[in-house]
């Protein structure tokens, strides 16, 4: 299926707003087996986008419309499709008690009359159900596409898709398999040396982006494929093991809290800057989070009440050079270590590097998993301010 997107609006060619919208479609799409192979942005001109959608139509099956929808003049988007399919405007009757109703429901008074402009739509367009505004969309036949048009607001547009756009997608099936991974302490363009020197089947396309501490590897093929993607799955799982902190979704957060099954846990951090704690933060149950270098046992004797001996302690140790990890309880029982070199770095970037490898350690300890190896993590003794190191 031939997929394309137009984003409307001078707000985005002027770059007051990011295109927030967009990017979310294009996750969404890609969650379906489906993928855009164009992205427009076009200002507020009638004819521009007009122009557009008719260049456009003969090389798509669906084009995406998004933006220009609303009450005021320069919400031209519905009149521009009226003009590229050749056909007058109406107003959707439908529509109109349901704006009344939506207003109402707000209680923000009578609506004013200029929000009957939301209800005129090109004539032949197909109603799209808006539950979160006053703007409807539609479906409009241009050419040999079917094309969607939707409101920006991205609350509006979001569950414009989720409960009518989507459905009219999934009839066509799958297109893409996909798999993603998640690494760290590993450059870009390691990544693409250690893949380039490795046979994986013809059908497969990789995709890398870098965000970091974190750089996720995509794995496509068509769906018809699923068997090849499987196979260059496995092997780059082999390749690229000790990098691999997720598959799938970066959900550590979610693994973490599973991994705790309502227990709490304590952190003992004075390498990650705060960065850990604020982490972990979202939505676990943190017990204590304290820095600098004050002692196990110090800590300990200090919160008898507060620490259980059935509370989880997570200490962190480091010099810059190494990242040292254990897991135990308050009670004093190990549950997990591990020890990773580090490569130098500016502190702030090195302290969000030690965070994310701290999430990824405690998500794979808490759920009965090896430590990751991460750059060769080893078991030797760790060279750290105050301590000794651990091993893995």
């Amino acid at each position: 299926m031939d997929i394309e997107v137009i984003s409307t609006g001078d707000e985005l060619i002027d770059g007051f707003i990011a295109d927030t919208n967009a990017a979310w479609l294009g996750q969404e799409l890609l969650g379906m087996g489906l993928r855009a192979r164009r992205r427009h942005t076009v200002g507020d001109s009638l004819g521009d986008i007009a122009g557009l959608l008719l260049e456009r139509a003969p090389h798509c099956d669906v084009i995406i419309v998004n933006g220009g929808l609303g009450p005021t003049t320069d919400d031209v988007t519905a009149a521009a499709a009226a003009a590229a399919a050749g056909v007058g405007m109406a107003r959707c009757e439908e529509w109109v008690p349901r704006m009344r109703a939506w207003w109402a429901g707000r209680r923000r008074g009578p609506m004013p009359e200029s929000n009957l402009k939301q209800a005129m739509i090109p004539e032949g367009a197909t109603l799209i159900d808006n539950p979160c505004g006053s703007a409807c969309g539609f479906w409009l036949d241009i050419g040999r596409a079917h094309c969607c048009f939707t409101p920006g607001v991205p609350s509006e547009f979001r569950a414009m898709f989720s409960n009518s756009i989507r459905p009219a997608l999934q009839g066509a099936g799958r297109e893409l398999a996909q798999g993603r991974l998640f690494l760290t302490a590993i450059s870009e363009s390691a990544l693409q040396g250690i893949i380039s020197a490795q046979r994986f089947p013809a059908s497969i396309a990789f995709g890398y982006r870098a965000a970091f501490p974190v750089i996720e590897l995509k794995l496509r093929a068509p769906a018809t494929r699923q068997g090849d993607l499987n196979e260059a799955l496995g092997t780059a799982r082999r390749l690229l093991g000790d990098f691999i902190i997720a598959e799938g979704e970066l959900d550590l957060g979610s693994r973490i809290r599973t991994g705790l099954a309502g227990r709490q846990l304590a952190l003992l951090d004075p390498v990650t800057r705060g960065a850990l704690a604020a982490a972990l933060g979202q939505g676990e149950p943190l017990a204590l989070a304290l820095g600098g270098s004050l002692a196990k046992a110090a800590l300990l004797a200090a919160n008898p009440a507060l620490l259980p001996q059935e509370t989880l302690l997570l200490e962190l140790e480091g010099n810059g050079a190494c990242l040292g990890l254990a897991l135990g309880t308050c009670g004093g029982k190990a549950l997990a270590k591990a020890s990773y070199p580090l490569e130098p770095r500016e502190p702030a970037q090195g302290a969000r590097l030690c965070a994310l490898i701290a999430q990824a350690f405690l998500a794979r300890a808490l759920n009965g998993e090896a430590p990751p190896r991460l750059n060769g993590g080893t078991t030797s003794q760790c060279p750290s301010q105050g301590g000794s190191g651990h091993g893995a």
